[in-house]
Formats: structure tokens, C-alpha cells, sequence
């Protein structure tokens, strides 16, 4: 109950025109695709990336990768590293119009050193797009990792499933609030 009370102040108020139409930042395919379905089964929806998010993401991708969403950035950090990727999928996906909100698998600690996604925040924040994750790894960085988002503005779970309920926690209570007239966003 706390995570969906805080998820909910978070993000208090969600535009009229959003659907809950989601993209999903993944670094492990299978996590996308659990993802996915929690989204679907949940009354939200995978979003269908635009024709300038997939040329934008092609920049960075392997020759032999297909974008979609989810979008596994593994492969393409392989290639180009965490940094310019993780910086050209944030921006690709939150000026498409088709993607309401984001989310981001991460791992923090070990080989995932580059922990900090401050800059990655700002960008979502200045698109207006909903920003969540779900992060795990060493469980003292996790923490931290929790902690320092939640200071800026943005819920991190440690478990997926929780992490997608509280999305679409936020997506509903815009909408029945809308539906009532209860605000004017």
C-alpha cells in the first residue's frame, strides 16, 4: 500500500490525452517480455514505438537487431556502451507520442558500476513522461540505488510486478478522477 500511495504522489497529476500506453527499457529480454504481460493484464498497454524512435534507436543498435518494445538495450550497450545508450533511448522514447510513460530495468553494483540516472530523470521529466523502474542487484547499491530516485521524484522496486501495479495505479486514478471531473489536468 505504501509503494502505490507513494507511486501515486509521485505523479499526481497524468494528462488527459495519456492512455497508459508504456515503453520499457530493458537490458534482459525476458524481463521485457514478463513486463509485458504484467502491463496488458494490468489495463495498460505496450506502446508501438514511432518510426523516429525506431531510426533513433537504430543508431545505436547492432545491424542485426530489430527494434521493438520492449527494447533490449543490452546488445546495443555491448556495442556503444551504457551511457550514449541508455542517453538515446530516454530521449527516442520520451518524445514519441506514442509512449505515455516509461520504464527501466537496471542493474546497479558488480559490473554495473554507472549506477547514477539523474540525467536520465531529467530527460523523461522535460518530455512529461512518467518515469518507473525496477532494479536489481547487489542488495546495498540496490538500496541505494532506491533511496537516490526516490529523492528525485521516481519509484524504483526491487520487484517487477509491484513495480508495474503501481503504474497502472497512477494511470487509473487519473482516470477515474477525469471521469468524475474531480480535476482539470
Amino acid at each position: 500500500m505504501m509503494d502505490l500511495c507513494r507511486s501515486v504522489s509521485d505523479y499526481p497529476e497524468i494528462p488527459t490525452q495519456c492512455e497508459g500506453r508504456i515503453a520499457i527499457l530493458t537490458m534482459s529480454g525476458a524481463a521485457g517480455i514478463l513486463s509485458s504481460d504484467f502491463i496488458e493484464s494490468l489495463g495498460l498497454s505496450v506502446a508501438d514505438l514511432s518510426s523516429d524512435t525506431a531510426r533513433a534507436l537504430m543508431q545505436v543498435f547492432p545491424d542485426w537487431m530489430p527494434v521493438s518494445n520492449p527494447v533490449d538495450l543490452w546488445p546495443a550497450i555491448e556495442l556503444n556502451g551504457r551511457k550514449k545508450v541508455y542517453q538515446t533511448a530516454f530521449e527516442a522514447v520520451c518524445t514519441d507520442p506514442n509512449v505515455d510513460a516509461e520504464l527501466f530495468h537496471g542493474f546497479v553494483g558488480g559490473i554495473a558500476s554507472e549506477a547514477d540516472i539523474t540525467n536520465l530523470v531529467e530527460i523523461a521529466r522535460s518530455g512529461g513522461k512518467p518515469l518507473f523502474g525496477w532494479v536489481m542487484g547487489k542488495r546495498d547499491e540496490v538500496h541505494q540505488f532506491r533511496l537516490h530516485n526516490g529523492e528525485l521524484g521516481v519509484p524504483v522496486f526491487p520487484e517487477l510486478y509491484r513495480f508495474v501495479e503501481c503504474m497502472a495505479a497512477v494511470f487509473k486514478r487519473g482516470r477515474y478522477l477525469q471521469k468524475r471531473g474531480a480535476v482539470n489536468i
